[in-house]
């Protein structure tokens, strides 16, 4: 049972953080659950960014 966790940032965390999150779908048949801790900032740089 494989569980990840991506915490997100601001600054320009949300770049980084849909990198990995593609790379993760393309894994996902080895993960069980993935879950995302995104802050206030991460979220309107990820609305702005992505």
């Amino acid at each position: 049972m494989k569980k990840i966790v991506l915490g997100i940032a601001g600054s320009s965390g949300a770049i980084y953080a849909k990198v990995m999150l593609d790379r993760l779908v393309r894994l996902q048949s080895q993960l069980d659950e993935v879950g995302i801790i995104m802050s206030e900032n991460a979220q309107i740089n990820w609305d702005l960014e992505i």
